[in-house]
């Protein structure tokens, strides 16, 4: 008991008399706290971990190496054996090969999981550790860790170039994975603090340049942050889509009755207009106007001589003469025809005799080349004093 009586308390070391007291024996020591718990790699082969509980973990252990890092030091092993599990708390140990930032190393760490810069002489940077946080990551999404199954293949690797193969790993989370294990150390996360951040985003769903760089990515994370307002707009917009498809259909359906109507109109109106041909009603080069003004005017459906003896007809018939008059392509004696027609149906339509007799004229003058004495001219003239 005297030997200690150094580091007890004051009112206890009046009962030792100064004689006993002996030279003080100084023994440097550090106090680590007690972890009673299994490491990552014991507990995650016990457990099956799902995405959140994966997300939890690595967000604690960006949080300690972030800690680590503002000492400032480097831990040059993180990996899954490093860390113990009490209860759902990841703690970080075993900093035996640990050294400050950019101090020059010996090659040393776990291969396994250590970064390629590890495997020479270098000035380590925190993103050694960087590199070990998306090994952690690796091994719970995978089952193994990322430079390969035992220290020898892990070697091979660190000394090749390939980057690792992620494909095993679903989901955004392997971005952010692939991302921490680049082999260059500029491509990586520059901060555990940059991993973390990416890493919650994923968990609250909010998209960045890492996870969704692409808008139906975007999208899907909006959709997962906010569910109930996200299903509210997609029955939104899947009844307004409905009902736009429903019109689409009335209108098509109603398309294909018009079209109908028209055929059997046309058909009804051929046939009438064959008849009066057979029965001497329409003279051949009338029909054959008739006919040919129909192919030029596509508003309106001209098969019939009853068909233009309305107002309507002859407004449209007229418009349309009107602009082939002007065409140079079309025959001098085609549109005579056709303002023959134009008079014919204003006559039929109750027009005055000054809007016939307008068309009679345009008629024979585009027939003034005809002597006078022929007989179609004189029938023509004839017909326009009526």
């Amino acid at each position: 008991l005297p030997q200690f009586a150094h580091i007890m308390h004051p009112v206890y070391m009046n009962i030792f008399p100064p004689v006993i007291k002996c030279p003080t024996i100084m023994h440097p020591y550090i106090v680590y706290e007690y972890l009673d718990g299994p490491t990552l790699t014991e507990f995650a082969n016990r457990n099956k971990l799902g995405l959140r509980e994966i997300i939890d973990i690595l967000v604690q252990v960006c949080d300690g190496v972030q800690a680590i890092h503002t000492l400032p030091l480097v831990h040059r092993d993180i990996k899954p054996c490093n860390i113990v599990m009490m209860g759902k708390r990841a703690v970080i140990t075993d900093f035996g090969i640990a050294s400050e930032v950019d101090q020059l190393e010996l090659p040393a760490g776990s291969p396994q999981c250590m970064a390629p810069e590890q495997l020479s002489i270098a000035r380590d940077s925190t993103l050694v550790d960087v590199y070990g946080i998306g090994a952690i990551g690796y091994f719970l999404m995978t089952g193994n860790n990322p430079n390969g199954h035992d220290d020898e293949e892990s070697i091979v690797y660190l000394q090749g170039r390939d980057e690792i193969d992620c494909k095993a790993i679903r989901g955004q989370i392997r971005k952010v994975i692939k991302k921490c294990l680049a082999r260059r150390a500029a491509d990586r996360f520059q901060s555990a603090d940059a991993v973390k951040i990416a890493i919650l985003n994923i968990k609250q769903h909010r998209p960045d340049d890492v996870c969704a760089r692409n808008r139906l990515a975007r999208v899907a994370m909006l959709a997962r942050r906010n569910p109930l307002n996200f299903a509210a707009a997609l029955i939104l917009l899947t009844a307004l889509c409905t009902a736009l498809w429903t019109q689409q259909q009335h209108v098509k359906s109603a398309d294909r009755l018009r079209s109908s109507n028209d055929a059997m109109k046309r058909a009804l109106q051929t046939g009438v207009l064959d008849a009066r041909l057979r029965d001497g009603a329409v003279d051949p080069g009338m029909y054959a106007s008739i006919v040919e003004l129909a192919g030029h005017v596509d508003d309106w459906n001209i098969w019939s001589y009853s068909a233009l003896t309305t107002m309507e007809g002859e407004l449209v018939l007229r418009e349309r003469i009107e602009q082939l008059a002007e065409d140079p392509t079309v025959s001098t004696f085609k549109l005579s025809q056709w303002w023959l027609l134009l008079a014919r149906v204003q006559r039929a339509a109750g027009a005055s005799p000054d809007t016939y007799g307008r068309s009679y004229k345009n008629a024979i003058d585009m027939l003034g080349s005809i002597d006078a004495d022929d007989p179609v001219f004189i029938e023509l003239h004839l017909e326009s004093l009526e």
